[in-house]
């Protein structure tokens, strides 16, 4: 059980973003190793009474934290289950931030969700494509097919479209917010897509043309694109056990990245983290939270949280379980981590050294006291081919990307052998 004395906390984080998960689905893709439940596992009464849930935990969350949220981010599962209405009343119990994004499959995207963005509720939507080819679709047990992903394209062209009147927004309209405060965030409407590569039966040309039909079907500034993980507990895991399904090997999915990653730059896609491409000023803001290690807390079955207290880093995990969710006392469920100073050192280096910022010299002296002269000899024993040196920081390349995992475990060992 949480002691509230967490809660207590909040103000004292420099600011904070807001995570929020919908563990709803209308059927589980067979990849999926998160907590969400299909159709068959709930009703509208559940989704009633996990929402009164989420709610009545906002309106103490609030109580203890006065700022606006850094970011927010409400995913799942499929938050795309919720009527409009139900992720509108959601959304106005947040508040508004500098960035709010909401998943949703393609085949749950409607026009009523326009309205979200007209109000200022929601400023960004994050789209779960994985692939145009129906085949490969039906194989990962998406519940979508290519013309459900085409319409989804559309809806964020008519995004592109929409003439933003702040004079409309609902934050301001209500005084929750000062326009100037809201301007001063600089918002605007943004959209993503997740692209899955080396997939079973896909070929590179395949992967090229799922980029093609975004490039060529709306204005795509932001992507992620990810290979294919088989992870035990998954249904797709039992198909590759009993060889139902081949899943590709380690050596065609390095060359398709490659190939994947050096066409996206062609068409002037900046890989500022491991998994994510972005155009101008694009990146995801909400992500660049957990890729800094800056704090967040997370509402809802699962959900995890990362904040502090002083210099200690808390972990905050959530059940696993809506139906104890919904019955357990308010924050009652959450299980504590408190990271000792070698648990936060790989923290740090696992989530810096999957993006192009890379470990910067001054957090590491500050909170580890590791030199930067420490860090340039841990990285020593790793090829310069694979890495880049700046004043203040050393971050991988795209090849050392490729062996991301391998060197997190080399720099981890030099980094704690030098202590």
């Amino acid at each position: 059980m949480i002691d509230f004395k967490y809660l207590k906390l909040l103000n004292n984080q420099e600011s904070l973003s807001l995570y929020v998960h919908i563990p709803f689905c209308q059927s589980k893709c067979y990849y999926c190793a998160f907590y969400s439940e299909d159709s068959s596992c709930w009703d509208e009464e559940n989704i009633k009474l996990y929402l009164d849930k989420l709610h009545k935990e906002l309106d103490l969350l609030k109580l203890n934290y006065s700022k606006t949220f850094e970011t927010v981010f409400i995913g799942g599962g499929n938050p795309g289950v919720l009527s409009v209405e139900q992720l509108r009343a959601l959304l106005i119990n947040i508040g508004p931030s500098k960035e709010t994004t909401f998943e949703i499959n393609p085949e749950s995207l409607t026009n009523e969700h326009l309205s979200l963005f007209k109000e200022g509720l929601a400023t960004r939507v994050s789209i779960g494509i994985q692939s145009f080819n129906d085949n490969i679709l039906k194989i990962l047990g998406r519940g979508a097919r290519k013309k459900d992903n085409l319409n989804a394209l559309e809806f964020c062209n008519k995004l592109d479209l929409l003439n933003i009147d702040i004079s409309n927004n609902y934050f301001i309209k209500n005084n929750i917010i000062k326009a100037e405060e809201y301007l001063s965030f600089g918002v605007k409407i943004k959209y993503s897509f997740d692209l899955m590569s080396a997939l079973p039966t896909q070929k590179l040309q395949d992967c090229i043309e799922d980029i093609n039909i975004l490039i060529n079907n709306c204005s795509l500034k932001h992507l992620s694109l990810y290979c294919l993980s088989v992870e035990e507990g998954t249904y797709l895991y039992s198909l590759v056990k009993n060889q139902q399904i081949k899943k590709n090997s380690d050596l065609f999915e390095k060359d398709i990245l490659e190939n994947l990653w050096n066409y996206l730059n062609t068409l002037g896609f900046h890989h500022y983290e491991i998994s994510n491409f972005a155009k101008d000023d694009n990146k995801c803001l909400h992500n660049l939270r957990y890729w800094t290690l800056s704090p967040y807390i997370s509402l809802g079955s699962s959900a995890a949280s990362t904040i502090y207290d002083n210099d200690k880093l808390i972990r905050l995990t959530n059940i696993s379980n809506k139906e104890n969710y919904i019955k357990s006392k308010l924050f009652d469920y959450y299980k504590e981590e408190i990271l000792d100073k070698n648990q936060f050192l790989d923290e740090y280096l696992i989530v810096s050294l999957r993006n192009k910022k890379g470990l910067n010299f001054n957090y590491l002296n500050n909170k580890f006291n590791i030199s930067k002269d420490a860090v340039t000899k841990a990285f020593s024993k790793i090829d310069t081919n694979y890495y880049m040196i700046s004043n203040d920081a050393i971050s991988l390349n795209e090849d050392g990307f490729l062996l991301l995992d391998t060197i997190i475990l080399d720099i981890s060992i030099g980094l704690n052998s030098l202590k």
